[in-house]
């Protein structure tokens, strides 16, 4: 990149109001000034490139399990560009509620974690990204996970889900907007670039950088960074269900705010680790799937309709569970044989697999118990005082147990 075209790509990310941590445009503007020097950063972005790969297998195991995981790293753009790209890792504002819409349409997925570690971005195209991820809350959760970094243009985007949690080291906020304008008449001087402006109109390519800012412009560029500044506040406010008031005064008067007191003053909702998140909402997601796909049952059946395998085998462990809650041991001993009849059809994930199975064995144990305390009703009835009952009662246990395993081991549970 020649020193030339990183002055015209500096001059073109000033034009853009920003909302984000302005350390992070540092790095910005320092890593296009070090590809504008000759240095280049193939093995980084190699190194990146293995990390998600690695972490796109993580997302596609945890899916199968019920959560979407959708990344949101580096900076925030509308749609990524040419200039996004060398400015290190990007993350599109509409791809991100393009991928949330997807994830919440895939009959797997029961909860959306949107994986934050974002310093924010340009303003473009966050408002409606935001009013857009708000507009899907309601059938399946979905949380923003602050895991290290959720700054302003992220925690625009993060606000609108249905919950905010934070890593405990990480930090969220930074809510406010800020424009630069650099003057770089001077630095093409000495490159010997001089540039004349012909314009049909007064204000007509103002904020140029081969010209010095005027006071009109400078307070045309105020204007428009509190106009962005009152649609982040009023978002935040209306995201998180608080007054524009405590979005200014509380949440951190444009700093970031460690977890631990966002939690205190409303910027989120919990301190957790990102493991912790996703396995509560893996637990939650697998209650919410067995309730929505017997629902799903009860309709078909309402309807007439035939049901597939799978709503079969669901409904199977679902009668099976009620069997083993009633402790009748002639039900459970029908239901079982059903579910074991109709259980392969559940194995299309690991988690579903592992769940039928383990309503299985609950019923097994009900029903061994169950048989264990009839023999021994049965045999203290039956013997004489003066009879020894232990060996009779081990006797017709063991039968039993012996019965129970054998009809046990028919039943063959591949996950995949």
């Amino acid at each position: 990149m020649s020193q030339n075209l990183y002055l015209r790509i500096r001059s073109a990310i000033f034009k853009e109001p920003w909302a984000i941590l302005p350390a992070r445009l540092d790095v910005i503007l320092a890593y296009l000034e070090a590809r504008a020097n000759g240095v280049h950063a193939d093995a980084i972005t190699d190194a990146l490139r293995g990390a998600e790969k690695q972490a796109a297998q993580t997302r596609a195991t945890l899916r199968e399990q019920g959560v979407a995981v959708i990344p949101v790293g580096g900076t925030i753009t509308h749609r990524a560009s040419g200039i996004d790209a060398m400015s290190g890792r990007t993350t599109s504002s509409r791809d991100l509620v393009e991928k949330t819409r997807e994830a919440l349409g895939d009959n797997r997925v029961g909860a959306v974690i949107h994986h934050y570690n974002s310093p924010g971005g340009t303003v473009s195209g966050v408002p409606e990204a935001a009013a857009d991820i708000r507009a899907m809350r309601g059938d399946k959760p979905i949380v923003a996970m602050a895991d290290t970094m959720m700054a302003s243009a992220a925690y625009w985007l993060g606000s609108a889900a249905d919950e905010i949690a934070v890593t405990p080291s990480g930090d969220v906020g930074s809510i406010g907007v800020f424009a630069v304008h650099e003057d770089f008449s001077e630095q093409y001087a000495r490159l010997g670039e001089h540039y004349t402006l012909v314009a049909s109109a007064p204000h007509k390519g103002e904020g140029l950088d081969f010209l010095p800012m005027t006071d009109e412009y400078r307070s045309h560029l105020e204007d428009q960074v509190l106009a962005y500044d009152d649609m982040f506040v009023k978002d935040v406010a209306k995201n998180r269900g608080v007054t524009e008031k405590t979005v200014r005064q509380d949440f951190g008067e444009g700093r970031m705010v460690l977890a631990k007191q966002a939690v205190k003053v409303g910027l989120a909702d919990r301190v957790e680790t990102f493991d912790q998140t996703v396995n509560r909402l893996i637990a939650g997601c697998g209650r919410k799937r067995r309730r929505r796909a017997m629902a799903v049952v009860a309709d078909r059946e309402d309807r007439g309709w035939a049901l597939d395998p799978i709503d079969e085998a669901r409904l199977a462990m679902k009668e099976l569970e009620e069997a083993v809650e009633s402790g009748n041991s002639d039900l459970i001993d029908g239901a079982l044989a059903n579910a074991e009849q109709k259980a392969d059809a559940l194995c299309i994930t690991e988690r579903e697999a592992e769940d039928c199975q383990a309503g299985i064995d609950a019923a097994y144990a009900a029903l061994a118990g169950l048989h264990a305390d009839t023999d021994e009703t049965d045999v203290t009835e039956s013997v004489p005082a003066d009879t020894e009952e232990t060996d009779a009662t081990d006797t017709d246990t063991t039968i039993a147990a012996r019965n129970i395993e054998m009809r046990r081991r028919r039943l063959h549970l591949h996950s995949v």
